[in-house]
């Protein structure tokens, strides 16, 4: 650490009006302090599947500009689920990599919730019927056009339109009152999120809608050659036919048969892509709060989840070493493959055999003083991007758009398309109180009280880093919600990573409703940083991180002001000498100035 530039020194000096002073207040430090230790900052963000859906947004926030998707609620599912710009998965990647861009005097660490064999089967493609199309549209007995000009429908690989019983079915059969109603904009959106085309977009699918009574039966297959997902515009075939059995109007018309129709409509309908998209929906709910659109929870990514460990260790990636294949799918053809980190040793000679993974960049970016980690944590938040600005490719904060389209060879999962670029996904629970367990264990080698010696992270940085004790410690948590995996109290925790470690913990809760139940509320408590901070849309979440590292860097610049005892300026005919004693946590700093006439005599 370097001593205080004089001339700095001297404009305070030449104001004091006695030649030995009163003790300074804490809001002189600036003036004195050296350039101490840049602190060290772990983010632990969250990648449960709950960050698929949209943050509470009103008609009233749209129409002011603060939000543009509709979810009165909050936990509302969006059309591309975690790659869509209104879900709280991509919102709060794009804010932190706005605010991180930023920040310079950090150095950084990231982490986020297990996820073992994670693999993605497909990814589906949303399209938009187009406003323009060439022989025009059906028309229905309301007078009203099927499908709908803008009007959203999912391409992919599909499943059983039949989820199981009531809203699950609604589109699925003709008979009874399982259609889906045309005046029911709930049912509409289901089935046509419901995928046409199939893996291969070849595979025909049907289904059935009602308006005004009269029942239709649809059925979407390709146009005469396979639908090439991904292409910016794409044409499907649709047949539309009346159901004509007797009565006409009568819901239970079942429609089986082909001589119970009449053909109206038999022609290519054309669609303009929206995007890909990493399909995850959640069981069948009209009330859109944490609701879907089928009957079981379907998800193009699973994995063996086991989010309830904690967080992705570094020490699950080793493939080929006894028990550290965890990160791996194996698929029933026997291939290998992971969609996680690939561990990097960045350990220059400071790790131990038996914990190599204490420095090793992988799942988790450790803290280090060796590396600032701030191209690593915008990496992690957008692969591509390599740090540039986000407008020059905001579909880099996408998960599908760095997955392959189909699958290779005998593959029976998607892999990327770059390995060096692999995506955070959102899927499993909210393991807080596991995964602050797991930080814990990591910097300082034991879940509770104090640990043995040589046993964590922190024992082999207090001897290495020139600067450990002039630095602070913090951990960010930004989560959507509560803890969902009980057997470890997170607020213990960040009371005891605040009294024996001295971090302080940050709770940013991105959309989520403050209530006096949540463990959020004690977590920032214990942490000692009073309260958690609950933004409820992009921009508020972009404030709460910004104040978040204003208060780091003011932090870490009291702690490490006034660190050397003695500095000297001169002014005029004099020669001033100060001492001053920094006391930790105080805000009054003991100390004399003492000035002599030139020549000082030795």
């Amino acid at each position: 650490m370097r001593t205080p530039n004089p001339l700095r020194l001297a404009g305070l000096l030449g104001a004091l009006a006695a030649w030995q002073a009163a003790p300074l207040a804490a809001d002189d430090r600036n003036l004195l302090r050296t350039s101490g230790g840049d602190p060290y900052v772990m983010i632990l963000f969250d990648t449960s599947g709950s960050m698929n859906w949209a943050p509470k947004c009103t008609q009233e926030q749209v129409d002011a500009g603060i939000c543009n998707y509709l979810c009165p609620t909050g936990d509302c599912p969006v059309p591309r689920d975690g790659d869509d710009p209104a879900s709280k998965f991509r919102q709060a990647k794009e804010a932190l990599y706005e605010v991180v861009q930023t920040v310079d005097n950090v150095y950084f660490g990231f982490s986020s919730f297990n996820q073992d064999g994670l693999h993605v089967n497909y990814k589906h493609w949303l399209y938009r019927v187009s406003a323009t199309q060439p022989n025009g549209l059906p028309t229905l007995v309301s007078g009203s056009t099927f499908p709908t000009v803008g009007a959203d429908w999912v391409f992919g690989a599909t499943f059983d339109c039949d989820r199981g019983t009531g809203d699950s079915e609604k589109g699925c059969y003709a008979n009874g009152d399982d259609q889906a109603d045309t005046d029911d904009s709930w049912e509409m959106t289901r089935i046509a999120r419901w995928p046409k085309g199939g893996s291969t977009g070849t595979i025909g699918r049907e289904f059935w809608i009602r308006d005004q009574g009269r029942v239709y039966h649809v059925f979407v297959d390709d146009p005469g050659s396979a639908i090439p997902y991904g292409a910016g515009s794409i044409a499907a075939h649709v047949h539309l036919s009346l159901c004509t059995g007797s009565p006409a109007d009568n819901p239970s018309n079942a429609c089986n048969a082909s001589n119970e129709r009449t053909l109206l409509y038999d022609d290519d309908v054309r669609f303009d892509l929206v995007g890909d998209f990493v399909m995850w929906d959640f069981t069948t709910s009209r009330d859109l709060e944490q609701g879907g659109y089928f009957g079981i929870t379907y998800s193009d990514t699973t994995g063996n989840n086991n989010t309830c460990e904690g967080w992705d260790p570094n020490s699950d990636t080793f493939f080929g070493n006894t028990n550290t294949t965890d990160d791996y799918y194996r698929d029933d053809n026997g291939n290998l493959y992971s969609l996680k980190q690939p561990n990097e040793d960045l350990t220059d000679g400071r790790n131990t055999t038996d914990d190599p993974w204490r420095f090793f960049y992988g799942d988790v970016i450790p803290l280090d003083w060796k590396h600032k980690n701030k191209d690593r944590l915008l990496a992690r938040l957008a692969p591509r991007l390599g740090g540039n600005d986000p407008d020059t490719d905001p579909e880099a904060f996408a998960v599908a758009t760095y997955l392959a389209d189909a699958r290779q060879s005998d593959d029976q999962f998607l892999r990327a398309k770059n390995e060096a670029q692999k995506p955070l996904f959102p899927n499993g629970s909210t393991p807080l109180g596991y995964s602050l367990k797991s930080l814990r264990e990591w910097f300082r080698g034991c879940e509770n009280g104090s640990c043995p010696q040589d046993t964590g992270w922190d024992d082999v940085a207090a001897v290495s880093d020139p600067q450990w004790e002039c630095r602070k410690k913090f951990l960010i948590v930004l989560t959507d919600g509560d803890d969902t995996c009980p057997g470890r109290d997170p607020c213990s925790l960040t009371a005891s990573m605040h009294a024996l470690d001295d971090i302080t913990t940050y709770v940013v809760a991105f959309g989520v409703e403050n209530t006096a139940q949540n463990r959020l509320n004690c977590m920032a408590a214990n942490g000692g940083s009073g309260d958690p901070i609950y933004p409820q849309n992009k921009q508020e979440l972009v404030d709460a991180l910004t104040s978040i590292f204003g208060e780091i860097q003011e932090q870490a610049a009291a702690f490490a002001s006034a660190a050397v005892p003695t500095v000297q300026a001169n002014v005029a005919d004099k020669i001033y000498l100060s001492s001053f004693t920094p006391l930790n946590n105080e805000s009054i700093w003991p100390g004399r100035i003492d000035a002599f006439l030139k020549p000082l005599p030795l």
